[in-house]
């Protein structure tokens, strides 16, 4: 049988079984044009390329400075955890990425630095359960395994549960870094007005800044969307539903997410978009949008069952 494992600093993993870790910041490998999360289990394969003392915070430096003073790859590791997804945000302002600072030990530059990198893609925050692998699993570190890639399959099953956080524990860590992320994000128009801070932008002015953000050649875009006021959400979904807004099941960082693109078939036009969003800032409902994922037509996004 076979597993899929994610590409992780040795250190990282090392924190993540202490506890001292919960949420991976990722922006996938510069040989990968954008990073997903497309699996909710996966083995944590370490590596050791690139990771540095003076990337980590202080206390990390010094609890892993063995792991971390491993300059080159072995040729074979121990596998000692797997992850279990809970929930993945995505972070595309220093605010959110501030916010995170206690649930993670990259050193406070190293983060900015991740988030500015390939700035139309968010910075991708995964709140991962960690369960320990006991014994550890040896694996032999093939060609394919190496390079800058995020995520790779591996020839072993998943070993049994063994959280390193009990349930209550990390229930509350979840609830945690969504609050933290949700007080970070910009605040509603008339909250800020109250406190003598700019007014929140419209819908349709921050639509116009996410198309002015996309490539050229984008072909397909999938946009998030945030109400404010959640007694708003049943007025946001009638006004979206011309654009097939289709509301978020479970927990996330948006309530609606849009198919957007190019030509009729693959998603909502942005003429028809823009007509949505209209309508929301016409009946004063307030929140943001943004771009989650961007494809060309070089790298169309897969069909929807939703339709245009």
């Amino acid at each position: 049988m076979s597993a899929i494992a994610l590409k992780e600093w040795a250190s990282v993993i090392a924190a993540m079984l202490d506890g001292a870790q919960v949420v991976m910041l990722r922006k996938g490998g510069i040989g990968e044009k954008r990073f997903d999360v497309p699996h909710r289990e996966f083995v944590l394969l370490p590596t050791h390329v690139h990771q540095r003392q003076e990337l980590l915070v202080p206390a990390a430096r010094d609890a892993y400075a063995d792991l971390i003073g491993v300059t080159e790859e072995p040729d074979r590791v121990d596998l000692q955890a797997w992850c279990r997804v809970a929930a993945v945000h995505e972070v595309s302002t220093q605010a959110e990425l501030d916010a995170l600072v206690p649930y993670h030990v990259l050193g406070p530059d190293y983060a900015a630095q991740r988030l500015r990198w390939r700035p139309r893609h968010p910075l991708m925050a995964i709140v991962a359960r960690v369960h320990r692998i006991t014994p550890p699993l040896g694996l032999d570190v093939t060609g394919d395994m190496r390079g800058c890639r995020s995520w790779i399959e591996v020839v072993h099953d998943l070993p049994v549960e063994d959280p390193v956080m009990g349930d209550d524990a990390f229930a509350e860590v979840v609830r945690e870094v969504a609050s933290a992320l949700a007080a970070a994000r910009p605040m509603p128009g008339e909250h800020a007005a109250a406190l003598g801070e700019p007014a929140r932008m419209a819908y349709t002015d921050y639509f116009d800044a996410v198309l002015a953000e996309l490539a050229p050649d984008w072909a397909v875009a999938e946009c998030r969307l945030t109400v404010d006021d959640p007694l708003r959400l049943v007025d946001a979904r009638v006004a979206l539903a011309r654009a097939n807004g289709r509301p978020t099941v479970g927990q996330s960082d948006h309530d609606f997410a849009i198919t957007m693109a190019r030509t009729q078939g693959r998603g909502a036009l942005p003429g028809v978009v823009r007509s949505a969003l209209r309508t929301l800032d016409d009946r004063g409902v307030t929140g943001r949008i943004w771009v989650g994922a961007a494809y060309d037509a070089l790298r169309p996004a897969p069909a929807h069952r939703y339709g245009p």
